[in-house]
């Protein structure tokens, strides 16, 4: 009951208030700093909340409105951090940059993947949200490499009684609203994940009649559990040909919906929405469901679902899965140079087919592509252009451009714009893209022109 009492103080609405973070990162000065969060906890959705400049000392400082507890994580080039912050307090945090004997520049990847840790203080001495967080985690960490990870086919049911019982103890002084609910939904996370409990026990013991706490990672990561993929193997009232009708046949929300109503697990409408989002999530991965009627319902959810979270949640499952598919418009790419000028625009490329390529003049495996793509762009100047962008740290096209006076394909460098990578998804190189003369995405990924392409694009470019 206490638990219960717990969570609906934590569902009561609150205005944002400031929070204020500031950093020491002298490995990174000069240069920036991104704080993300996500979106919602079931399409994982990434935004960016704010952003600063290191400056030559090293430090930043940056301020959030905020009104709740929430998970965020601090991007740096490609590496990437989690920390929560708690509305109207104030962190301080020591960035430290991975030694440069963990990176190899000679391998295939991104040479921007900089790891980094972090260490969080509050400057009013008090244990806060990410220390008891931090707690709990190493708590579960130390069971889990203790007691399961050596006995896969033990029955951990005494054990994580055991365990949940020391750790109420050992914790006794928490009193985090937040952090009470992240470590009850952990221990339910591990009674479904090691098979201690049945699903029935859990769903009344967590999910019934309690509210939906949409930003508490573990109350997700349990919902995710239980029912991800509940409606295709765990429902014993709904039926692969009615979910077939509702979304192949009929594509609607409310058939949907209705479908789902069958089962009396899902007789609560809130949850039984969020369960429909997380299965149409999933559908997406399943060949049987069409993704063109999956889309439908979800576009109507986007506009039309009962609660304002799950529209906004079908509106970043169609952005995840809709983001460098074939058909939708590619990503926006403006790269400047050191004076603020703009340098290429992709938007100015509409009319002809774009083979962009993403290299670095560090990686073999690129360089090895400078000749075939040579070979590409010269035989289809009429109808294609060749853009490639280095993502070198040097700001300069050289370890190209100077292997050849004349290339008949532009080369640009990405300039520092970590934003425009996550847009394309960049984690690796070389990466080869197929854009249409419309600006859409017409394959990705693209065969590299060493691999024989000549022929397909023929036959795309003049069909």
């Amino acid at each position: 009951m206490l638990l219960a009492f717990l969570l609906i103080l934590i569902q009561t609405a609150h205005p944002e208030v400031k929070t204020s973070v500031e950093g020491y990162f002298p490995d990174a000065a000069g240069e920036e700093i991104r704080l993300m969060k996500y979106d919602d906890l079931l399409s994982y959705k990434t935004a960016e909340v704010n952003s600063a400049h290191i400056d030559e000392n090293g430090r930043f400082q940056m301020d959030v409105e905020i009104s709740k507890a929430q998970l965020m994580f601090f991007r740096y080039r490609h590496g990437q951090r989690s920390l929560y912050l708690d509305p109207g307090k104030s962190y301080e945090i020591e960035f430290k940059t991975a030694g440069s004997d963990d990176f190899d520049e000679t391998r295939s990847l991104h040479p921007m993947h900089q790891g980094f840790d972090l260490e969080v203080r509050n400057p009013e001495g008090q244990e806060d949200i990410n220390y008891w967080i931090n707690r709990i985690n190493n708590r579960v960490a130390d069971y889990l490499e203790t007691h399961v990870m050596h006995r896969p086919r033990t029955n951990h049911r005494n054990s994580l009684n055991n365990f949940i019982q020391e750790t109420d103890s050992v914790l006794a002084d928490l009193q985090h609203l937040f952090v009470t609910a992240y470590k009850e939904y952990y221990y339910g996370y591990l009674e479904a994940t090691l098979n201690t409990r049945s699903f029935q026990h859990l769903f009344l013991n967590y999910i019934a009649e309690r509210e939906i706490l949409y930003h508490n990672p573990m109350y997700m990561d349990l919902f995710s559990t239980l029912f991800g993929s509940y409606v295709f193997t765990g429902s014993r009232f709904i039926t692969r040909r009615d979910l077939d009708h509702a979304v192949n046949t009929e594509a609607d929300y409310y058939v949907l919906m209705d479908t789902l109503s069958k089962d009396t697990i899902l007789s609560d409408e809130r949850l039984r929405e969020l369960v429909m989002l997380a299965s149409l999530q999933e559908m997406l991965s399943i060949s049987e469901y069409s993704n063109q009627q999956v889309f439908r319902i979800l576009r109507y959810a986007a506009g039309h679902a009962l609660y304002d979270e799950h529209r906004r949640i079908a509106s970043n499952i169609l952005a995840r899965r809709k983001n460098l598919k074939p058909g939708y418009p590619a990503p926006e790419i403006v790269l400047k140079d050191g004076e603020g000028r703009v340098v290429f625009d992709l938007s100015e490329k509409k009319g002809s087919y774009v083979y962009l390529f993403f290299w670095a003049g560090w990686c073999p495996v690129s360089m090895a592509e400078i000749g075939p793509m040579a070979d590409i762009a010269t035989r289809f100047q009429d109808g294609l252009s060749a853009i490639g962008i280095l993502v070198d740290s040097e700001e300069s096209v050289s370890q190209v451009s100077g292997r050849d006076s004349v290339l008949p394909f532009d080369v640009f460098h990405y300039a520092g714009d970590y934003r425009m990578l996550d847009r394309y998804q960049v984690r690796s190189i070389p990466r080869y893209i197929l854009i249409d003369p419309d600006g859409n995405i017409y394959d990705n990924p693209f065969p590299a022109p060493s691999a024989g392409v000549s022929n397909r694009l023929e036959r795309i470019i003049n069909r």
